[in-house]
């Protein structure tokens, strides 16, 4: 059984396997050019991708709010060029052993947005570390 798969379904999010039949999306494995591209339509119409699982790469940052003083974990994306980024707040499955800032690594969670007007700004929940 897959690791999602038992999370959902021993926490009763779930009843049934067949919600897994499809798999995740992983970003991960495409080129830049490509990720770059399906990062562009999942900015578009975010609501088509909420709760789906996804796969991707990217450096893990740490964000303090001046505001309210709050951390928020940051996967970034860049191009190779590093002209262009995208990134994901990820919000991590309790006990995770967090990556070390700065560091490279593929992070796998379902996928989530909220809202602040005027942004939308994209979430992994739930995440875990892949590699």
């Amino acid at each position: 059984m897959n690791f999602w798969k038992a999370l959902l379904l021993a926490g009763g999010i779930f009843s049934t396997a067949s919600v897994f039949a499809e798999k995740p999306l992983d970003l991960s494995r495409m080129s830049s050019t490509m990720v770059f591209a399906k990062l562009y339509e999942i900015g578009t119409s975010p609501e088509e991708y909420k709760g789906k699982i996804m796969r991707v790469e990217g450096v893990y940052q740490v964000a303090k709010d001046e505001v309210d003083g709050k951390n928020y974990h940051v996967l970034l994306i860049s191009d190779a060029a590093a002209c262009c980024s995208f990134s994901f707040e990820v919000q991590w499955l309790p006990n995770e052993k967090l990556p070390r800032k700065g560091s490279r690594v593929i992070v796998e969670g379902f996928f989530g947005f909220i809202y602040d007007d005027p942004a939308i700004i994209p979430q992994l929940r739930m995440a875990r570390v892949v590699r």
